[in-house]
Formats: C-alpha cells, structure tokens, sequence
C-alpha cells in the first residue's frame, strides 16, 4: 500500500503526465486514488485535494460525491524539482498496476456527465433510504419520508441548494434507527458542501 506522501507525489505525477499529453482541464481525484490502488472514503479524497491546494499544487472543483483537480504551475515545478529516480519510479509503479497502457483512462475528466455519475453513488444511498421508509407503515406518511424525496430530487439537479440538502439529512439524523445510513449519507455529502 502507498504511503501517504508517495500518494500525493504520485497524485501530481498522473496530473503532470496528463498535463505532458496535452490533457488539461480538471480531472476526478477519485478515479486517480482509485487507479493508484489506494482506498479511501469521500471526506479523506476531499482532505487529500484540500492539502493538494493548500500545498498549491492543484485548483479544485468540488461537487457532490467528488472533487476534480487541476495541476498548477507550481504542482508542475514541484514534479519537475522531483530527483531524477521519481519518474522512473513512478513508471515503474504504473507498470505494476498496468496502468501505463491506459494513462489517459486514469482519471475522468470534469463534466456534466461525470458529475451526474459522481452522484449516482448518493443518490443510490437516499433511494435505499426511501425505500425503508416506504415499507414501514409508521414512516409512510410521515414528514422524513418527504424529506428524503425532496432530498434525492435536489441532488438531481444540475446545481443543487446546498442548504436544503443540509437541511434534510439533519432532519434524517433525528431518527435513531437510522442513525447508521445518515452518517453514511453524511461522509458523502459534508465534505462538498
């Protein structure tokens, strides 16, 4: 497993061989930790491109369900500075992970379609939620039931109101039997909002 420093330096390292290509533009930083066979939940991709910016290295373009990246000409330069033996590690670890074929599939590029795909994972989530409240005769009727109807249709959106989105999954946290799908709910939603 890569440690954390080898995941950012191999982070901009996709960015800057992207970047090499001619690809340019904002690109999901999911697909590239994914590709780079690292596991990690939504909030710690954000913290990941947080740091990336806070360092300077990246732009980023938050939306539901995941963060797209840019490389700087500072996260260029910081490549470039690299000692001689980065790019052929780094190659070399993109060999192993057979990702050198298909370098420009790595990541998906910034994009309607992309962002409706990045939300299907949430929208999926408050489905499963609708449907529990649905077969249980005491939640049918009942005001959360209507939240979470409201709540997946303003995901759906183009540019959902983060406020009503805010909103309906604090309402969905007062019920203590789902506790457990709301902070889920939560891990993918807070960290774009």
């Amino acid at each position: 497993m890569l440690k954390y420093k080898e995941l950012y330096d191999y982070i901009l390292g996709v960015l800057y061989s992207l970047k090499r290509k001619k690809e340019s533009g904002f690109f999901s930083l999911k697909d590239i930790i994914e590709s780079l066979g690292y596991n990690s939940s939504p909030s710690e991709v954000f913290e990941i491109a947080k740091y990336l910016e806070a360092e300077g290295y990246v732009k980023i373009s938050s939306s539901l369900g995941d963060v797209f990246v840019e490389i700087t000409p500072n996260g260029i330069v910081y490549i470039e500075e690299k000692d001689e033996n980065f790019m052929s590690t780094f190659e070399e670890f993109l060999k192993k992970q057979q990702l050198e074929r298909n370098f420009d599939r790595i990541a998906s590029r910034l994009s309607k379609s992309k962002i409706q795909q990045s939300r299907k994972t949430i929208i999926d989530k408050v489905d499963q939620l609708i449907k529990y409240l649905n077969a249980h005769k005491i939640f049918k009727k009942s005001d959360i039931f209507t939240d979470m109807k409201i709540l997946k249709l303003e995901l759906q959106k183009t540019d959902p109101d983060k406020e009503v989105v805010s909103i309906k999954v604090a309402k969905l946290e007062t019920l203590s039997e789902l506790r457990d799908q709301s902070l889920e709910l939560k891990e993918y939603l807070y960290w774009s909002i």
